[in-house]
């Protein structure tokens, strides 16, 4: 049994996803989603989350760069439903995105420790002039870019949502051969987000 991830009923995954001529090949980035159970529907959260992000990280974002859709998956994840709702959201801070391989760094801390009680993603779009050679984010960009982000989590909890952590189980073979089995594990809430003072970088983004 290889590796998958857990994903009960009453939970969902998501998945931002962006275009630009900052993003040529495009880039995504993902967070689990508790709370997200009957009545709500995969559009419907969808729809809601791009009003977040447009709220919230759109002025946080480089003009170069576009929110293009977000993707909604509900539990469980053999038989739950799932919708993808398109976005044309372009950013609307003034400085033009530094490249495609470079974005903010976001943490999800959780009250589990460990490996498996925090996780990360990449919020695209970050400003040429607001970074400097060493890849640090002047101070002013990194206190609004936090700012937004615990707005975004505040307008989760006003609809009854939560960020979670989503857990892999099952099985795999280490390189000395033993075989190791991972336990499915309830999803984790995430208790707040944390952006990094550094940029971070992800080749694929960049590759053609």
């Amino acid at each position: 049994m290889a590796m998958k991830v857990n994903l009960p009923n009453g939970f969902g995954h998501v998945n931002f996803f962006f275009g630009g001529v900052g993003l040529p090949t495009g880039a995504a980035c993902s967070f689990g989603l508790g709370g997200a159970g009957a009545p709500n529907t995969p559009a419907g959260l969808a729809a809601e989350l791009i009003g977040y992000w447009t709220t919230r990280l759109k002025a946080q974002t480089s003009i170069s760069v576009s929110l293009t859709g977000c993707r909604v998956k509900l539990g469980p994840m053999e038989t739950g439903p799932f919708a993808l709702v398109g976005a044309s959201v372009a950013g609307s801070a003034a400085g033009t995105a530094v490249s495609p391989a470079v974005a903010y760094i976001v943490r999800k801390n959780s009250a589990m420790g460990g490996k498996r009680g925090s996780g990360r993603f990449f919020h695209p779009g970050s400003q040429d002039p607001k970074v400097n050679e060493a890849g640090v984010i002047d101070a002013p960009t990194l206190t609004a870019l936090q700012a937004a982000w615990d707005g975004f989590m505040g307008d989760l909890a006003a609809s009854t949502l939560e960020m979670v952590l989503l857990h892999t189980y099952g099985t795999y073979v280490k390189q000395d051969g033993t075989t190791v089995v991972v336990p499915a594990q309830d999803p984790t809430p995430v208790t707040s987000l944390t952006v990094e003072a550094m940029v971070g970088t992800q080749r694929r983004r960049q590759r053609r």
